[in-house]
C-alpha cells in the first residue's frame, strides 16, 4: 500500500512493506544471493531504516489524527477543543499558613509579583518543606519582630515612650472634637438648604464621616484611659518592686547575722511590701495567728519543733543602713529569658495542582535566616490546589457542549449575538403576554439588551463579515414579533440615551430597521472587612492590613489589574457572596466578611436586583473598607452619553422593517 491522502483518509507503509522494498532493491543492486538475514551487516542495515522510515510515518500519522478531538492529546487537544468555544480547566496552587517563630527582627522576602510564576526567579526566596521534601513559598515579603524588638519608623526614629504616645494621643483628641464641631456646623447648613440630589449626597456623606469620626473619637478616648491607667500602674509596681527587693535584702542579712545555728530548714515567703517587727515568742506561737495576720505577715517561717531560733527583730531598710554589716554583697541578677514570637504567614505550594497538605507536616526551613527559631503548619491547607483536568475529562465536556445546542430563536438570537466581537454579554427577553410586563416591555415582543460595542451591520460588511446584531435579528426574528426598547433612562442621577438601531436592506429593496438596548453602568456602594495577615484564626487583624494591599483590593474591584471588574447586570443579582468568590479567585491570601450593600439609606446583606439595562459596579467613592471610607483619589472615567440628538418620542419602537 503506497502512501497517500486520500477522501478516506491518511494511508502509509507498514514496516514489513517498507523492509520488503529496501530488500528488492538491494538484490537489483548486489544480487539475489545477496544474504539479508537478521544477523548479517546487511540485514541490520535494512532494518535500522525500515524502522526509522517507520517512526517517520507513524509520527505523520499522529499528526494528522490530531485534528480529530477524539483522538488528540495534551496542547494539541486545547487548540482543537478552543475551535468549540470550550477551554480546558486549569491547574491552582494549594496555599497553606506556616507558624514562624523568630527571636528578633527578621526580614523574610516572598514571591510578591511572581506569586503566579512556576518557576520564580527571586533570590533569598524565603522557603520551607514538609516531610516529603515538598517546598513551599512564602507569598508576601515580610518584616518581622517580637516584643522587645526596637521598631524603628520610617524615618529610623525609635518607638516613641508611653508618655509621648499620651501626649500624641491627647493632641488627636483635640484636633477630632475640632472636626467633629465643623461636621456638625456644615450638616446643620445641608439640612437648612434645599433638599437636591446633590445636597441629599452631601448630606449623606456627612453623616456618615460624623458616625465615624464619632467612633473614632470614643476608641481614642478609651485609649487615653487605658494608656494614662497603665503608666500609674507601671509606676506604682516600679516603686513597690524596689522597696521590696530593699527589704528582702535587709531581712536576709539582718536573719543571716542573728541565726547562728539551727538544724531545720527555713522557707520563707514574701507576702506583702508592707513590713512589721515580730519576736520570737510571736514566730513561735504562730497557730495562735488569724488569717488577716497571716496575709498581713511579710516573712512566714515553717519551724518543725523542737528548733532554737534565737530572738529575730526586723528593722526599717532606713535603720539597717546605718548598720555596718560586713560581708554584705550585690544580688546576682539572672539571665535574661529568650523571647521568642509566632507570625502567621501564608505560604504557597513549589509545585501546582492538588497536595493535601496535612497540618504539622511543614516543620523544616529551607532558607536558613539567623533568628528564625521554628516553622510549622498547625492546620491542613488553607486553600486546596486542583489539578489541570484530564484529555478524558476534557474530551467528555466538549462532547456534552457540542451535543446542547441552543434551541429556539430566543437561544439561537442570544447565543448569536453573544459570539460577535467587541460583544462582552447579550440577553434577550421575550414577552408571550397579550399585556405590558411590569418593566414596561410590550407584549408579544423581544427585548435585546447587549454590553459592548459591536460593529454596524455596514461595519461588519466592510470587515468582510456578515455577521451583525441586525442581520442575526433580520434572519432569526419570528414574523409578527415586534423589538422593544427604551429610548432613554436616568441613572445615577444623569441621563443616559441607551437606544440602538441599525438597518440592513432586504432582498426585495426595502430596509429592515432593527431596534436594542445597551447597558448602563450605576454605582453601587459596598462595606466589608478584609483581613490579610492571620487567615486562619478567628482574631480580627483588618487594623493591621497593609494600604498597598487595600489599594490592590481597590484596583481588582475596578479592574485596573488587567482582570475583569466586580459587577453584576443583565439579570444577575449582586449578592455578598459574589464579593466572597471574587476575592477568592483574584486574591487567595485575602479574607472578606460582613459584606453588606448601601440601598434604601442604610447598609443591608440582601440581594440587589438591577434593572434590566442596568450593570452595578463598584464605586470607590462612598464605600468603607476596615472601617475606613474611600474617596474618589483616582478618577474613574464614566461612559459619556450618545451625542445623537433627542427624538421627539420616548416610547418603545416595534421595528417591522418598513420600507424606505
Amino acid at each position: 500500500m503506497p502512501d497517500q491522502l486520500t477522501p478516506d483518509g491518511l494511508q502509509v507503509k507498514t514496516l514489513p512493506e517498507i523492509r520488503a522494498e529496501m530488500v528488492a532493491a538491494l538484490k537489483e543492486i548486489y544480487g539475489e544471493d545477496i544474504n539479508v538475514d537478521q544477523n548479517t551487516p546487511d540485514g541490520q542495515f535494512v532494518n535500522i531504516f525500515a524502522q526509522a522510515a517507520i517512526d517517520t510515518r507513524e509520527l505523520l500519522q499522529k499528526a494528522y489524527s490530531s485534528f480529530d478531538v477524539y483522538q488528540a492529546q495534551g496542547r494539541v487537544l486545547d487548540q482543537r477543543v478552543a475551535l468549540g468555544g470550550v477551554k480546558r480547566k486549569g491547574a491552582s496552587f494549594n496555599f497553606t499558613v506556616v507558624e514562624v517563630e523568630v527571636d528578633r527582627e527578621v526580614r523574610l522576602q516572598g514571591l510578591d509579583a511572581q506569586r503566579g510564576e512556576l518557576t520564580p526567579s527571586i533570590p533569598n526566596l524565603y522557603t520551607v518543606k514538609d516531610d516529603s521534601g515538598l517546598e513551599y513559598y512564602l507569598l508576601n515579603s515580610v518584616t518581622l519582630g517580637t516584643p522587645e524588638t526596637v521598631v524603628a519608623s520610617e524615618e529610623g526614629e525609635p518607638e516613641e515612650s508611653l508618655e509621648d504616645k499620651l501626649s500624641r494621643l491627647k493632641e488627636e483628641r483635640v484636633q477630632l472634637n475640632t472636626k467633629i464641631s465643623d461636621l456638625e456646623a456644615s450638616k446643620t447648613e445641608l439640612e437648612a438648604a434645599e433638599q437636591t440630589d446633590e445636597i441629599l449626597a452631601q448630606l449623606t456623606a456627612n453623616s456618615e464621616l460624623l458616625v465615624e469620626d464619632r467612633a473614632q473619637l470614643q476608641a481614642l478616648s478609651t485609649e487615653i484611659y487605658e494608656l494614662e491607667l497603665a503608666i500609674q500602674t507601671l509606676q506604682e509596681a516600679s516603686e513597690t518592686f524596689e522597696q521590696w527587693k530593699a527589704r528582702k535584702k535587709v531581712a536576709q542579712l539582718q536573719y543571716d547575722k542573728k541565726v547562728t545555728e539551727y538544724t531545720s530548714q527555713v522557707n520563707v515567703v514574701v507576702n506583702t511590701p508592707g513590713w512589721y517587727q515580730k519576736s520570737q515568742e510571736e514566730l513561735e506561737s504562730r497557730e495562735t495567728w488569724t488569717e488577716e495576720e497571716k496575709a498581713q505577715s511579710p516573712l512566714e517561717f515553717q519551724l518543725p519543733p523542737p528548733v532554737e531560733v534565737p530572738e529575730i527583730l526586723y528593722t526599717t531598710p532606713e535603720e539597717f543602713r546605718d548598720e555596718e554589716i560586713a560581708g554584705e554583697t550585690e544580688e546576682e541578677t539572672p539571665p535574661p529569658q529568650e523571647v521568642t514570637t509566632e507570625h502567621s504567614l501564608l505560604f504557597r505550594a513549589a509545585r501546582i495542582g492538588r497536595l493535601g497538605t496535612l497540618a504539622n507536616t511543614v516543620t523544616e526551613a529551607v532558607t536558613i535566616i539567623a533568628g528564625v527559631v521554628k516553622v510549622n503548619n498547625r492546620t491542613k491547607s488553607q486553600i486546596e490546589g486542583v489539578d489541570e483536568e484530564t484529555d478524558e475529562k476534557l474530551k467528555a465536556r466538549f462532547s456534552q457542549s457540542a451535543s446542547l445546542p441552543a434551541q429556539g430563536y430566543i437561544g439561537s438570537i442570544e447565543a448569536r449575538i453573544r459570539a460577535l466581537p467587541k460583544v462582552d454579554l447579550a440577553r434577550v427577553y421575550e414577552n408571550s403576554t397579550d399585556s405590558d410586563l411590569s418593566d414596561g416591555q410590550s407584549p408579544h415582543s423581544i427585548w435585546v439588551i447587549v454590553k459592548g460595542t459591536p460593529d454596524s451591520a455596514d461595519d461588519a460588511a466592510l470587515k468582510g463579515r456578515r455577521e451583525s446584531i441586525t442581520d442575526i435579528l433580520y434572519r432569526n426574528r419570528p414574523a409578527g414579533t415586534s423589538m422593544y426598547s427604551v429610548e432613554k433612562v436616568t441613572v445615577d442621577g444623569q441621563e443616559h440615551r441607551i437606544r440602538e438601531t441599525d438597518k440592513i436592506r432586504m432582498p426585495n429593496g426595502k430596509y429592515f430597521h432593527a431596534y436594542w438596548n445597551r447597558t448602563v453602568d450605576q454605582k453601587l456602594l459596598i462595606q466589608l472587612t478584609v483581613d490579610y495577615r492571620d487567615l486562619y484564626s478567628d482574631t480580627n487583624t483588618s487594623d493591621t492590613f497593609p494600604k498597598e494591599n487595600l489599594n490592590k483590593l481597590i484596583q481588582s474591584f475596578q479592574g485596573k489589574d488587567g482582570g475583569k471588574r466586580l459587577e453584576w447586570g443583565l439579570g444577575l443579582n449582586a449578592s455578598p457572596d459574589d464579593v466572597h468568590r471574587f476575592v477568592g479567585e483574584k486574591h487567595p491570601e485575602y479574607q472578606v466578611y460582613d459584606v453588606q450593600f448601601f440601598q434604601d439609606g442604610a447598609w443591608s446583606t440582601k440581594l440587589i436586583q438591577p434593572r434590566k439595562y442596568v450593570t452595578l459596579v463598584f464605586s470607590r467613592s462612598g464605600s468603607v473598607i476596615n472601617g475606613h471610607l474611600l474617596t474618589e483619589e483616582e478618577r474613574i472615567p464614566e461612559n459619556d452619553p450618545e451625542t445623537e440628538e433627542d427624538t421627539d418620542t420616548t416610547e418603545e419602537d416595534t421595528g417591522e422593517g418598513e420600507g424606505e
